[in-house]
């Protein structure tokens, strides 16, 4: 709910227990708003019988005030309807003694602790409708999710006829000319890759079987650039990787350009 609503509602509760449970005269054992309004309604026929007009006429403004006070109260979840009604009550009990008897001086001695209270609830109430209004103009928050970044370019798609992709290329171990200068060794023990990953050396099968393809005119040049450019991955540590097929070789991007480096054992395809 509205924090401004919620005030309202106990700025009007405050006024229901000032104008019936709290004194409205100086004194503890005075009688609430309500108490002096009750005589005045079991007796109004005697009151207009006696010709006073000013009693009559103090009658009705007190019996009025009483009733706009209670409306006040109730509707307090309307914070302004009810801080309007109460302020409008409360300057007709201040002021309607001083009007109808023009010779009585006002005083605030002559008040209790009603009197008080209900002013400062009203103005409450009042108060509390300008907070309601403000927090429905406020602009909703506005929630905006990022997303990730696309792979940074490629280095370079043209593939030298020259080069092939080895396995010992791919870790790094130098840059050899020829394939059969690369001293052959024992593949490592790897566990097999999870789905959704690859290792470095089946990249470089991939990579070599389509060079072959196209060699021997089983694929176009167009469509092995189109492969090529498909050979993106991640590390675990969210790097990407590739090969540069210029030279042969491993290179992954560091946010700014591409850099040589040693792949780890297992890259996530994108």
């Amino acid at each position: 709910m509205n924090p401004g609503r919620i005030l309202g509602l106990g700025a009007g509760i405050v006024i229901l227990v000032a104008v019936f449970a709290l004194p409205f005269g100086p004194a503890m054992d005075s009688p609430t708003l309500y108490g002096s309004v009750r005589p005045l309604l079991e007796n109004l026929g005697t009151i207009q019988q006696s010709g006073d007009q000013a009693m009559i006429a103090l009658t009705y403004v007190l019996i009025g005030a009483f009733i706009l006070l209670a409306i006040a109260g109730v509707v307090g979840i309307f914070p302004l309807g009810s801080g309007v009604i109460g302020i409008i009550a409360m300057v007709v009990i201040t002021l309607a003694p001083t009007l109808i008897y023009p010779g009585a001086e006002f005083s605030l001695a002559t008040y209790g602790v009603g009197y008080f209270v209900s002013w400062i609830a009203s103005i409450v109430a009042l108060g509390a409708s300008f907070w309601k209004a403000r927090v429905e103009r406020a602009p909703p928050v506005t929630v905006t999710v990022t997303p990730p970044p696309p792979p940074p370019p490629l280095p370079g798609v043209v593939v030298s006829p020259t080069i092939t992709v080895t396995q010992t290329q791919a870790l790094g171990e130098g840059k050899p000319a020829r394939p059969e200068e690369i001293p052959q060794a024992k593949p490592a023990e790897l566990p097999p890759p999870k789905p959704g990953e690859t290792t470095p050396g089946e990249v470089v099968q991939t990579i070599n079987s389509l060079k072959q393809q196209q060699e021997s005119g089983k694929i176009s040049a167009e469509q092995l650039q189109g492969e090529l450019r498909k050979l993106m991955f991640k590390d675990p540590l969210g790097k990407f990787w590739t090969v540069d097929f210029r030279t042969g070789h491993w290179v992954y991007h560091d946010g700014a350009r591409w850099v040589e480096g040693i792949p780890p054992a297992t890259l996530k395809t994108i």
